[in-house]
């Protein structure tokens, strides 16, 4: 089976791909879905959350306050560092099985849906990675319409990842989102044919 590795950053338009390729028939592991799935009351993430941070961090239905913990890790290193150290492992050990599943039952492609994938070190478990590519402007601008916030946190959120100009170097190949929706099912398509040919 040949496994895709798919990334971007905040608001490049990822998941404009990643459905695009469901639409293509491909299968995709989506670890923002499995991530989720590990944050749901008393399974091992929550559990992670819940000690590490203390019952602050619940909301009052017992599941985790997600705002605050997306505000901890923007505003601490040290707290980003601690999840991503906690959380990576976990989402790892879940695609790797859900990759062995897909073998198993004969499935001929996976896409790993992955916005940390250099920095997690995922990309040791595909043949082939894509990063999803808007300039620096374009992600700004898409970031403080889809999120309500003013340039000041869109740029605080774009400094908390690597850039997409250093994800554009370490892929072998780049998606560029940055016209219509209908040029990028085009290119999706052109590179997901291309991919299927490997």
């Amino acid at each position: 089976m040949k496994v895709l590795g798919l990334t971007g950053g905040i608001a490049s338009g990822k998941t404009a791909v990643a459905n695009i390729l469901i639409n293509l028939g491909a299968n995709i592991i989506d670890t923002d879905a499995i991530a989720h799935k590990l944050a749901e009351i008393d399974q091992p993430l929550w559990k992670a959350y819940a000690s590490h941070f203390g019952k602050d961090i619940l909301l009052s239905d017992g599941n985790l306050n997600r705002r605050k913990i997306a505000d901890c890790i923007f505003k601490n290193p040290q707290e980003r560092e601690w999840i991503d150290r906690t959380a990576h492992p976990l989402i790892r050990e879940y695609v790797e099985a859900e990759i062995a599943r897909l073998t198993a039952i004969g499935e001929k492609n996976a896409v790993l849906d992955v916005p940390l994938l250099f920095e997690t070190n995922f990309q040791d478990l595909v043949d082939v990675t894509w990063v999803v590519y808007v300039s620096r402007e374009i992600q700004i601008s898409r970031l403080m319409k889809r999120d309500n916030v003013d340039r000041i946190a869109a740029e605080a959120r774009l400094r908390a990842q690597m850039s997409l100009d250093e994800k554009k170097k370490l892929a072998d190949f780049v998606i560029y989102n940055e016209g219509s929706l209908e040029n990028l099912e085009k290119a999706v398509k052109a590179a997901w044919t291309e991919f299927l040919a490997l």
